[in-house]
């Protein structure tokens, strides 16, 4: 008959928790609650049962500790969701170079005859002005995406974000579009607020997959003998 594992601190069984072997103790001092250990390691008047087991003085591993220093970091999950939305900003644009390739290139001319000539309108620049100044930016470019391509990229995530919080209306289209700076300001903010939607998005869901794995390490790292039987 197999020995039924318990707890050599509180001496519970697996009803209290998940029971590891964190050392190389065997018998019935094997299994050990990690909440248990844990709590052991912290009150424990001997300095020493910090790092090692005290009976068979085996050094527990403490990888557990760092990746879940990791895995908690605000930085961490600040700095996976900018990296996600900037490779999802450069694929859009990808994808905006390519479509604008199969048209015959006439993205820029588009946008620098129609969208520029609406602030043209308000400024004392002249749209012709404009429009030299919109080339010569775009004389620039980073592995074949130029501004234009990166903007319009920026613009499929904002729009996509924007759609995806439920809202349908586009009054930058129809007979509204033209009208000074509305259209294109209007544009701005529905690019914005989506944007916005897609990296809270991002970051909910790099912090969701950030608790999963970490309620994983701190149930797994510390292991070192078999599981007990189930």
């Amino acid at each position: 008959d197999q020995q039924v594992p318990l707890c050599r601190i509180c001496y519970g069984g697996v009803e209290g928790g998940r029971l590891i072997s964190p050392c190389l103790c065997s018998g019935s001092v094997r299994f050990v609650h990690l909440e248990c250990l844990n709590a052991w390691r912290m009150a424990s008047s001997n300095p020493r049962s910090f790092y090692e087991c005290d009976q068979c003085h085996y050094r527990y591993s403490f990888k557990r500790a760092l990746y879940a220093q990791i895995l908690r970091s605000a930085l961490v999950l600040h700095m996976l969701m900018f990296v996600a939305f900037t490779t999802t900003v450069i694929l859009c644009s990808y994808i905006a170079l390519f479509l604008d390739k199969a048209f015959g290139g006439s993205m820029q001319d588009v946008i620098s005859e129609s969208f520029l000539e609406q602030f043209a309108n308000q400024t004392s620049s002249k749209a012709d002005e404009l429009k030299e100044q919109f080339v010569m930016m775009n004389s620039v470019s980073w592995f074949g995406i130029s501004p234009v391509h990166l903007t319009t990229g920026l613009m499929l995530v904002g729009i996509t974000g924007f759609i995806s919080m439920g809202i349908t209306w586009f009054p930058f289209f129809g007979r509204h579009a033209n009208q000074g700076v509305e259209g294109p300001f209007i544009m701005l903010l529905i690019v914005l607020a989506g944007s916005v939607r897609v990296l809270f998005s991002i970051y909910g869901f790099f912090k969701t997959q950030s608790a999963v794995l970490l309620q994983s390490a701190e149930s797994m790292i510390l292991e070192v003998g078999a599981e007990p039987p189930r």
